[in-house]
């Protein structure tokens, strides 16, 4: 992955760790970014910042991404451990069904 990815993907992380919208990559923090290299460094705003992708399909693409990455590594952490699932079932008003799940896993 080149630094643009790198970049595009570490900042969708921080968008998905916020719980904001996924336009807010586009929407606040570009032009956020923008702000302060005008204000604070007394510079014109580069032409990266706007070629930088935030849209909102390319974040949720980048976040899809992490959620595979994670469940992978949760599934071969699983594989490849002994643990142990305790399932509780109670109900609920309107004889709705609460399942509660308990993992304990060994770690050696």
């Amino acid at each position: 992955m080149n630094e643009d990815g790198i970049a595009t993907f570490r900042t969708s992380q921080l968008i998905a760790k916020s719980d904001k919208r996924y336009n807010i990559g586009g929407t606040v923090i570009i032009p956020s970014i923008k702000e302060f290299i005008s204000t604070v460094m007394h510079q014109e705003t580069p032409q990266i910042l706007k070629m930088l992708p935030l849209s909102d399909s390319t974040v949720k693409r980048r976040i899809d991404e992490m959620t595979v990455i994670v469940e992978n590594k949760l599934i071969s952490i699983l594989q490849n451990s002994s643990f142990s699932m305790q399932l509780n079932e109670s109900i609920i008003a309107d004889n709705d069904a609460l399942h509660m799940h308990a993992i304990l896993m060994k770690t050696m």
